[in-house]
This record gives structure tokens, C-alpha cells and sequence, in this order.
């Protein structure tokens, strides 16, 4: 720890996760708020509200998940289809010496998934390589910034995700020691780096439509 008094500095909010403005939020969601510095939590204070359309307060539970980053999950699911405002009491966190955030409160908002407009895509991985007994991790994400997902796909390749609407692309790599985490190959007792794959192809999802027949062939 820092002397007593030598630390003035009060520390400042590096993240938070969803961003503010986020939309399709999911209704059970989980917030974290990363701080540039390590940090102390009051755990018998409530630092985040959530207040829907008819203000009506919706509380969340939190957690210190390490010395950067606090969790906050709400006590109860949140409609659908609804613009939120959160409310992120910043009194309950300190540094390590003491020092409380410049601001005292944060407002921010985003809205929640409404799960009747949503759409589907559903397809094959087919796997043309060699090695049979190798897997391929897959993933998709919107454009141009969206959050990378697993593409879940079973034993015959074939896959079937419910997303929101919008414009999607693939990417993933040839697992060849199926551990699921990309190899980037060893210099002793040398080892390839495991192959990239990169899906020229993008697909485009209506709502409560699918998109079907997509094919990922993977050489």
C-alpha cells in the first residue's frame, strides 16, 4: 500500500460493460465497471438502480470480482423491449487510500432485447480437412463492432442461432488439439500455429425470419 496521504489521486472509471447506449441487452443482464486502479467496495450499500419507462426501480446485487472490476447483476428480470436508465452510485468505491470518485453519481442507458423481433440463421460446417479427429471453433459477431459469440454446432455440423437482426460475419480456427483456446505454435520442440479461418461471406438476418442454407466450408 501507499503511504498514508501520498495518494491524492482519486481513481477513475476505465470501462463499463455493456457500454452506455447498448441495445438488445439481455433481460437477466450483468454489468461490470472497471477502474483504473485497484479499488475498495462497501458491501452494504447499493451502487446501481435500474429504472424502466414507468420508473419503476429494478435493484441490483454486486460483487468485487477482482481489484479493478466490479459486478452488478439485477434482483429481479427486466422487461422486454425497454429503455432503461441506471443509476451508478460511485460513493460506495475508494482507492486504496481512501479516495472517493470525482462524481458521485453516473447515469447511463440502454435497452433491453425484445425477443419477438428477433431472427435465426442456421446452416453446416463442413470440414474438408484432414484429421478428422481435429475440430473447428467457430464464431460470429455483428458488423461492424458487435461482440464475438460462439457458433454452437453439433456432431453432423449443422447449427441453428436465434440473434438479433442485422448484418453477421464468421471467423474461427482449426483446433487441432482440441483444447478450444487458438495454439500460436512453439520454436522448441516446434510446433505450427493453429490454421486461421476467415469466412469471405457475410449473411444478413431479418426479423422473425431465417436465414437458412448457410454453409461454412472449412479445407
Amino acid at each position: 500500500l501507499p503511504p498514508i496521504g501520498s495518494d491524492k489521486r482519486p481513481p477513475e472509471i476505465e470501462s463499463i460493460d455493456p457500454a452506455a447506449g447498448s441495445r438488445h441487452i439481455e433481460t437477466s443482464p450483468r454489468f461490470e465497471i472497471r477502474y483504473n486502479e485497484p479499488i475498495r467496495l462497501a458491501r452494504d450499500s447499493v451502487g446501481l438502480k435500474l429504472l424502466d419507462s414507468d420508473s419503476i426501480v429494478t435493484t441490483c446485487g454486486q460483487e468485487q470480482v477482482d481489484r479493478f472490476t466490479v459486478s452488478f447483476a439485477p434482483d429481479d428480470t427486466l422487461r422486454q423491449g425497454v429503455t432503461y436508465n441506471a443509476i451508478l452510485g460511485l460513493g460506495v468505491v475508494t482507492d486504496l487510500a481512501g479516495n472517493r470518485l470525482t462524481d458521485s453519481i453516473i447515469n447511463f442507458k440502454f435497452e433491453t432485447i425484445n425477443y419477438d423481433s428477433l431472427g435465426s440463421f442456421s446452416g453446416n460446417v463442413v470440414l474438408r480437412y484432414t484429421g478428422s479427429e481435429q475440430t473447428a471453433e467457430i464464431f460470429f459477431s455483428t458488423i461492424p463492432t458487435g461482440k464475438w459469440k460462439k457458433l454452437e454446432y453439433d456432431l453432423s455440423g449443422h447449427f441453428h442461432h436465434e440473434v438479433v437482426p442485422g448484418k453477421y460475419r464468421f471467423v474461427g480456427f482449426v483446433d487441432r488439439d482440441n483444447d478450444g483456446f487458438l495454439s500460436t505454435g512453439k520454436l522448441s520442440a516446434f510446433e505450427y500455429a493453429e490454421p486461421l479461418l476467415f469466412f469471405g461471406d457475410t449473411i444478413t438476418v431479418r426479423p422473425r425470419f431465417e436465414t437458412e442454407d448457410i454453409e461454412l466450408n472449412i479445407k
